[in-house]
C-alpha cells in the first residue's frame, strides 16, 4: 500500500477568481484529450473496474459464471481467517477495514448520486454486489460483547511482515491456519491507537476514530443503497454504522501513534493516518443522509471548525474535500436542510482551496501539471493517479449540485475529464490494466503473477518470488485496474515517463482499493453528466 508524502501547508489563493479557471483548462495544453475518450470508453472501463474488485475478494467466492464469478483465475482462500471474506488491500494479501471501507463507501456513494451513470453501463448491479460485498465484511468485523468480552472490532487481518515475506496465490497462503487479527476492544483501547501492541509494523498505525469514522460511513451508504432490495440487511447495517459511530466519537481528538520504522517505509504495506476530524466531518454527513437527525450536520460543523488546518489532498488519509462534498449535496438536495450549518464556509474551501488548485495546476497547493497533463502534488512521489482520480470525483460531485447551465458546473466536468483520460491513455499510454493503448502488463500483485493451476496437463504450476523477479507480463490480467502512475520528486516532478511497467516498482505499479475508489466514481459520474467525446 501506498505511503503518504508530505503535506503541503502553503496557503491556497483565494482572491483567485473562476474566469481563471475557465481560461485555462481552454487552453491548448488543457484541451489536448484523446479524440476517442467519450461515453463508449467510459462504459467499458467502468465494467473492467468492477473486475479489478471481484478478483481482490477473499473468502468463499462465487464458484461458477452463472453463480457470479467472473475472474476465472481466483477460487476460494483464507477461509481460516477470523472473519472471512473482504478485499485484499493491494498486490498483498493483507486485509485492512480502512480501506476496504473508504471503497465500499465511494462505491455506494457513486451508486446512489450517479445512478443513471451506472445504469448507462449497465454496471448499477455489480456496484450494488460490490457494495454488499464490501459491508458484509465490514458488519461481520464488529463483535457484540459477551460475557467475558467487550464489543470488539476487527480492523486488520494478517500480519504485514509476515505477508511481505510471501509471494504466491492467496488460495496457497495460509490454509487451514487462521492468520493474525488486530482487534480493538471497546473500553479498553484508545480510541487513536490501533492496539497499541503491534511492534512489527513499519509504519504509523491507523487511527482508531478514523478507522470507525470510515466504517460507520461505508455501512451508512450501503445501507442507503441496498435498502430497496435487501431492507432487512440495510437494517442491520444502519444499526452497525450508528454504533461504530457512536464509539468512534467517545474519545475525539486522538492522534494515531507511530512506530520505529526499522525497515524501508516502503516495504509496509498499511496505509498511515495523520488525522481524525475530517472523517469525523464526513461519517457525520452520511450519518444525516441514512437518518435525517439534524444533530449530525451541527457535529459535523462542530469537527469543521475543530480543525485547525483543513487538508486539500483527498486520500485514506485526508478526507475533507469529501466531507465538504457530501455536506453541500444535503444542502442542495434535502429539504430543509439549505440552511446547514456551515454552508459557505465548506463552499468558500472547497472551491477556493481544493478544486481550483487542482484545476489550475499552477504551483498553488504545490498542484502542478506534468507535461502531459496530469495534475498532481509536487511533493507525492506515490499513487498520484488516486489523488487525481479522487478529486475528479469531488469535482462531478459538486459540478451534479451546481444548475446545469452554470460556467463552473462546465469547468469541473472538464477538468473532471481531463484527468480521467489521462488515466484511460490521453499522454499516449493507459494506466489502466487490460484498457487501451500500451497499458500496464506487470502489475505488483501476487495473485495475477502466477499462472494457472493445474495447467492443461492437470499438473499444479508452483507460484513464489521467481514469479515476481520475472520480466514477462502477468499471466493473468488484472483488468480494470488503476496502478499508481508516474511519480518523481524535484525536477521530474512534471514528468510523465518516471514510470516503469515492472513488477518489482510497487511505488508506481501497484494497485489497491484506494487507487480506484474515486477512479470508478468519477467514471459514473462523467456518464451522468453526460459528458460528450471529446
Amino acid at each position: 500500500m501506498s505511503p503518504a508524502g508530505p503535506q503541503s501547508r502553503r496557503p491556497g489563493g483565494r482572491a483567485l477568481l473562476l474566469p481563471l479557471l475557465f481560461l485555462l483548462l481552454a487552453s491548448p495544453q488543457a484541451a489536448r484529450a484523446a479524440p476517442t475518450f467519450g461515453p463508449t470508453q467510459y462504459k467499458q472501463a467502468l465494467g473492467l473496474n468492477f473486475l479489478f474488485y471481484e478478483a481482490q475478494r477473499s473468502g468463499n467466492l462465487p464458484e461458477t459464471a452463472s453463480t457470479g464469478k467472473r475472474v476465472t483465475w481466483r477460487n476460494d482462500s483464507h477461509l481460516s481467517d477470523p472473519v472471512v471474506g473482504g478485499w485484499y488491500d493491494a498486490g498483498d494479501h493483507v486485509k485492512h477495514s480502512y480501506t476496504i471501507a473508504l471503497s465500499t463507501l465511494y462505491i455506494s456513494w457513486a451508486a446512489l448520486d450517479f445512478a443513471s451513470g451506472l445504469e448507462a453501463a449497465g454496471q448499477l448491479g455489480y456496484a450494488k454486489q460490490a457494495a454488499k460485498w464490501g459491508a458484509t465484511y465490514l458488519a461481520a468485523c464488529h463483535l457484540p460483547a459477551t460475557k467475558s468480552l467487550p464489543e470488539r472490532f476487527v480492523g486488520l487481518i494478517g500480519e504485514p511482515n509476515e505477508d511481505h515475506n510471501y509471494w504466491g496465490r492467496p488460495e496457497e497462503d495460509h490454509v487451514g491456519v487462521s492468520r493474525t487479527a488486530y482487534t480493538w476492544h471497546r473500553g479498553k483501547h484508545a480510541a487513536s491507537d490501533m492496539l497499541g501492541m503491534v511492534r512489527t509494523l513499519r509504519r504509523a498505525v491507523v487511527c482508531f476514530v478514523e478507522a470507525l469514522q470510515h466504517v460507520s460511513a461505508a455501512l451508512a451508504s450501503a445501507s442507503m443503497l441496498l435498502k430497496k432490495d435487501s431492507p432487512a440487511l440495510a437494517s442491520s447495517w444502519l444499526s452497525h454504522a450508528q454504533q461504530l459511530h457512536t464509539w468512534a466519537t467517545e474519545k475525539p481528538g486522538l492522534f494515531c501513534d507511530s512506530l520505529p520504522s526499522y525497515q524501508p517505509v516502503k516495504q509496509a504495506g498499511l496505509v498511515p493516518s495523520s488525522r481524525y476530524l475530517d472523517k469525523l466531518m464526513l461519517s457525520s454527513a452520511w450519518m444525516y443522509r441514512a437518518t435525517g437527525n439534524a444533530m449530525h450536520l451541527q457535529r459535523a460543523y462542530s469537527y469543521w471548525k475543530a480543525e485547525s488546518y483543513h487538508h486539500h489532498m483527498l486520500d485514506f488519509d485526508s478526507q475533507t474535500p469529501a466531507a465538504a462534498a457530501a455536506l453541500l449535496h444535503i444542502a442542495r438536495f434535502t429539504a430543509g436542510a439549505s440552511n446547514l450549518p456551515g454552508k459557505a464556509e465548506y463552499e468558500s474551501w472547497l472551491t477556493s482551496q481544493v478544486l481550483l488548485p487542482w484545476a489550475w495546476a499552477n504551483g498553488t497547493n504545490s498542484i502542478i501539471r506534468t507535461v502531459k497533463g496530469m495534475h498532481r502534488h509536487q511533493y507525492y512521489s506515490w499513487g498520484n493517479l488516486r489523488q487525481t482520480a479522487n478529486v475528479a470525483f469531488i469535482a462531478l460531485l459538486r459540478a451534479a449540485q451546481l444548475p446545469a447551465t452554470s460556467q463552473h458546473r462546465k469547468q469541473l466536468v472538464t477538468f473532471a475529464k481531463s484527468q480521467i483520460d489521462y488515466c484511460l491513455g490521453k499522454s499516449g499510454r493507459s494506466f489502466v490494466v487490460g484498457f487501451g493503448t500500451s497499458p500496464p502488463v506487470r502489475p505488483h500483485h501476487r495473485a495475477a503473477s502466477c499462472k494457472t493451476t493445474p495447467d492443461a496437463q492437470g499438473r499444479r504450476v508452483p507460484c513464489g518470488w521467481e514469479a515476481f523477479w520475472s520480466t514477462a507480463p502477468n499471466p493473468q490480467v488484472l483488468r480494470g485496474a488503476l496502478v499508481g502512475g508516474p511519480g518523481g520528486l524535484g525536477a521530474q516532478a512534471t514528468s510523465d515517463t518516471v514510470y516503469q511497467d515492472s513488477r518489482q516498482d510497487y511505488a508506481q505499479n501497484e494497485v489497491a482499493l484506494d487507487y480506484n475508489a474515486g477512479y470508478q466514481g468519477a467514471l459514473a459520474g462523467l456518464l451522468a453528466l453526460q459528458v460528450p467525446t471529446s
